[in-house]
């Protein structure tokens, strides 16, 4: 079975990430990514959540983790969203 797996880095301004957001639909419905199971993650620099990624494609979202800044994090940069299998489990790894 096919898997795409893709990860992105947003702009750090919010204006300008609400211009990715509709350049990354346009991925998803060119490459017909509604029929076949996803993983999408990146640094979508959107503290806020107020792009609401996932619902915007359709997608559920790995309960995310503190990832800035990275001495101390304190909130949410890197997100993964799924769909298409379960998640049966998630952590984070340290080196």
């Amino acid at each position: 079975q096919h898997l795409a797996i893709l990860t992105t880095h947003l702009n750090l301004l919010e204006h300008h990430r609400k211009k990715q957001i509709p350049i990354i639909r346009k991925f998803f419905d060119d490459y017909e990514l509604e029929k076949i199971p996803v993983l999408f993650s990146g640094d979508f620099n959107d503290w806020r959540n107020s792009l609401q990624i996932g619902k915007q494609l359709g997608l559920k979202e790995v309960p995310p983790l503190p990832s800035f800044p990275s001495i101390f994090p304190m909130v949410s940069l890197d997100r993964v969203y799924y769909r298409g299998f379960k998640l049966k489990t998630h952590r984070v790894l340290s080196s």
